[in-house]
């Protein structure tokens, strides 16, 4: 288990327990760990009898038609999030189990649904999880604003070790320098209370 995920469970099982409606945000730069550790936290915490929604930013990225050069211009405009906005922010902490539509950039599709069922813990995770629009619209802040760096050598090590050279390569042109923009514009690091740097592995 990471040493990121042990620090957050132990922050978050006594919290979960007391707010079912516990709302915990995981941003930060790619490769950073930050799916793998909420994967491990939710799971964790499902054995100690807290399950939780587990949401992932990546099902929020943009379908081709909204990826114009406009678009990319805004910082953290990368990330859709009217559509997030839309079927999670303004219905998380509702009465009712509901749906959302998970986008697959494999496929450039939407590809299956989410469920978030109410009075659960969430965890909100990935790059663009602060984005002041979606922080807005919440009905109340998160609870918890977690966000993980990575040192350059490594998060490119683990960038190509995950999906060869050429993926590599489009990362460095394009999706880093997309995030590293929305995470300065927006001092994301500085509206967390946590920051992890995650290690080596």
């Amino acid at each position: 288990m990471y040493k990121e995920s042990k620090i957050l469970i132990n922050e978050l099982k006594d919290r979960a327990l007391i707010d079912k409606n516990f709302i915990l945000a995981i941003d930060g730069k790619s490769a950073s760990g930050k799916t793998s550790v909420a994967f491990q936290i939710a799971e964790q915490l499902s054995r100690e009898g807290i399950k939780v929604n587990l949401i992932h930013m990546d099902d929020f990225f943009l379908p081709m038609e909204l990826r114009t050069a406009e678009r990319y211009e805004e910082a953290g405009g990368n990330v859709h999030y009217e559509r997030f906005i839309e079927q999670i922010a303004v219905r998380l902490e509702g009465d009712e189990t509901f749906e959302y539509d998970r986008f697959n950039c494999r496929i450039m599709d939407y590809d299956g649904k989410g469920i978030v069922n109410p009075k659960y813990p969430s965890i909100i995770e990935g790059a663009y999880a602060l984005h002041p629009n979606i922080v807005k619209a919440l009905k109340r802040d998160y609870d918890l604003k977690v966000f993980f760096d990575i040192k350059e050598n490594e998060q490119l090590k683990r960038i190509e070790k995950r999906g060869g050279r050429e993926c590599l390569k489009y990362f460095v042109n394009k999706w880093i320098p997309l995030e590293n923009k929305y995470i300065e514009a927006f001092n994301i690091a500085k509206e967390c209370e946590l920051v992890l740097e995650s290690e080596e592995e």
